[in-house]
């Protein structure tokens, strides 16, 4: 089980993630991603854990947002 940091950019032309050194609010390393899905409805949380499976080569089960489902810095679980 690993634990990772993520800040969530909603609404922008395509998915991406980029891993930082240290996230703005938090100051943690971690990933950003950028996300074409709304934030609203659990749109992003959603495309989040797809984009995040596709990241790191784990199905999309094995992906838990443990903080923060409603704020842009999320604390995610990554399961084997």
């Amino acid at each position: 089980m690993k634990k990772i940091w993520v800040r969530v950019s909603p609404n922008k032309k395509q998915c991406r993630v980029t891993k930082m050194d240290c996230l703005p609010g938090i100051n943690q390393p971690g990933y950003k991603v950028d996300l074409t899905a709304l934030a609203k409805d659990n749109q992003a949380n959603l495309q989040l854990i797809e984009v995040l499976a596709a990241h790191f080569k784990l199905n999309e089960n094995q992906i838990f947002i443990s903080q923060g489902a409603t704020q842009r810095n999320k604390l995610i679980t990554l399961t084997n």
